[in-house]
C-alpha cells in the first residue's frame, strides 16, 4: 500500500482485459514489492479523464464527489446520494482543511472548527487532552527519524569512522527527552521495529547499535579519520522538530572538535539533494524521517541505497558490488525466510559501513473532538498519508 505500482515492471503484450470491471496483470518476474501496491493501481476512464483537471474534477465510483478544492487550503467531500457499494458513506460531508503550523492546529481544534487532526505536535499533546470534549489517540507506527550520510569521498564524511564517530557522539536519549517529550523509543536497527518481518536478530547488529552512545570512542574516531577540526553541513527540510533536532547535534558534535553548520531547506529540495548531491556541497549530513516503503525492515537499506545517486556512485562504499545487485535480488525472492536472512546480511553490511543511523521510533497522536469514539479508529498509512475509518456516528 506504499507507492504506484511499476508498470514499466509489467508485460503490457500478455496482459488482457477480461470484462468490463477486469484486468489481468502479467509480470516477467516475481517482484515482492508489487504485493503491497497493487491496491494503488489506478483505472481512469479513457472519454472523460482530462490530465489537466483530474485533480481538481476528479471522476470516479467513490463514495464522496468533490464539492470544492483550492489548493493548499482545503478539500471538501460531499457523500453521493446515488453510491453503488452496499455499505453506504458514514457522513454525509468530510471537509480536510490543510494546515501547517501546530498553533493553527491546536487553535482549530479548540475553536471547533475540526474534529480531528494527526500528527499533532508531541509538546502539544497534554494540553489538548486536558481540554473538555478533547480525546487523544497515541500509538506508534513505522515513522522513524534517521540520519544520513553524504558519504561521497574524499568529503568530511567519506570515511567510515568519521560516520562511526558521529554516530557514538549521538545522545539519542537526549533527543527523544527534548524533540518528542519522551514519546519515541531508541531504534537500536535502521529502521522502526514495528515492520511485519521484524526478529530479534536484528536489534544491535554491529558496533553503532550495540555500543551507541560512547563520547570517548567518537572523540577517538573524529580524531583517527581526520573527521576533528572541521566543519560539516547539517540538512533539515525545515521543519521545527528537525531543526530543534539539528541544534541538539550541533552542540553533540562540537564535544568531539566538530564544527556543524545548520542549512535548511524546503522538503521537496531537501529530498532530492539527499540522493543527488555527490559533491557534498550542499549537504555532510542530514536529519529526517526514515523512509519505509513495503512496511519491510530491508526497506531503507535497499531503497535509501539504490535511489541514491550518491550511493549507487562506483566505489561509494566497500562491498557496493556485491551489496547493490544483492539487495535488488531480495525482491525476486517469494520465501520469506530467505528474505529475512538476506536482510540479515545487508544489516550487517549496512551497519558496518554506517550508511545511516537510525534515532528512534516517533509516537503519533490524532486528537478528536467528543462525537467521534476514539474506540472505532481502524488506522492505516500509505507513504506518510493517514487514513482512519470510523463508525457512522454523525452527519
Amino acid at each position: 500500500m506504499n507507492g504506484a505500482s511499476r508498470g514499466q515492471l509489467m508485460n503490457m503484450d500478455k496482459s488482457e482485459i477480461i470484462d468490463d470491471y477486469t484486468i489481468r496483470f502479467i509480470w516477467d518476474d516475481f517482484h515482492i514489492g508489487q504485493w503491497g501496491i497493487l491496491s494503488d493501481v489506478l483505472i481512469y476512464d479513457e472519454d472523460t479523464f482530462d490530465e489537466s483537471t483530474v485533480s481538481t474534477n476528479p471522476i470516479g465510483t467513490g463514495q464522496y464527489t468533490v464539492k470544492e478544492y483550492v489548493v493548499n487550503s482545503h478539500l471538501f467531500l460531499e457523500a453521493r446520494d446515488d453510491y453503488w457499494g452496499d455499505v453506504q458513506p458514514a457522513f454525509k460531508n468530510i471537509n480536510f482543511r490543510i494546515m501547517s503550523e501546530p498553533s493553527q492546529m491546536n487553535n482549530a481544534l479548540e475553536t471547533g472548527m475540526v474534529d480531528l487532526v494527526n500528527r499533532v505536535a508531541n509538546q502539544d499533546v497534554e494540553h489538548l487532552k486536558s481540554l473538555p470534549g478533547l480525546n487523544a489517540i497515541s500509538f506508534y507506527d513505522t515513522n522513524y527519524a534517521q540520519v544520513g550520510f553524504n558519504i561521497s569521498k574524499g568529503t568530511p564524511l567519506g570515511e567510515i569512522d568519521a560516520r562511526k564517530a558521529i554516530c557514538h557522539a549521538l545522545d539519542r536519549q537526549a533527543i527523544i527527552d527534548v524533540v518528542y517529550y519522551g514519546m519515541a523509543n531508541i531504534c537500536n536497527m535502521p529502521n522502526s521495529y514495528l515492520n511485519c518481518d521484524f526478529e530479534e536478530r536484528y536489534d544491535n547488529v554491529g558496533e553503532i547499535y550495540s555500543i551507541g552512545y560512547d563520547l570517548e570512542l567518537a572523540k577517538q574516531l573524529a580524531q583517527s579519520s581526520g573527521l576533528a577540526g572541521q566543519t560539516i553541513k547539517l540538512m533539515t527540510n525545515g521543519s521545527a522538530e528537525y531543526v530543534l533536532m539539528a541544534e541538539m547535534v550541533q552542540t553533540m558534535l562540537k564535544e568531539i572538535d566538530v564544527e556543524v553548520q545548520i542549512v535548511s531547506y524546503d522538503p521537496a529540495t531537501a529530498s532530492t539533494l539527499s540522493r543527488e548531491d555527490v559533491t557534498a556541497s550542499s549537504w555532510n549530513m542530514r536529519l529526517g524521517l526514515g523512509i519505509n516503503p513495503g512496511y519491510h525492515v530491508a526497506s531503507p537499506m535497499i531503497m535509501g541505497i539504490r535511489t541514491s545517486l550518491i550511493c549507487t556512485t562506483p566505489g561509494a562504499f566497500e562491498g557496493q558490488d556485491w551489496y547493490l545487485p544483492y539487495s535488488y535480488s531480495y525482491f525476486a525472492t517469494p520465501d520469506l525466510k530467505e528474505r529475512n536472512d538476506m536482510t540479515y546480511e545487508m544489516m550487517k553490511a549496512y551497519n558496518g559501513q554506517a550508511l545511516g543511523y537510525a534515532i528512534c521510533d516517533i509516537q503519533t497522536t490524532t486528537v478528536v473532538a467528543d462525537g467521534i469514539d476514539p474506540d472505532s479508529f481502524v488506522y492505516r498509512t500509505n507513504g506518510g498519508v493517514y487514513y482512519y475509518l470510523m463508525k457512522p456516528l454523525y452527519n
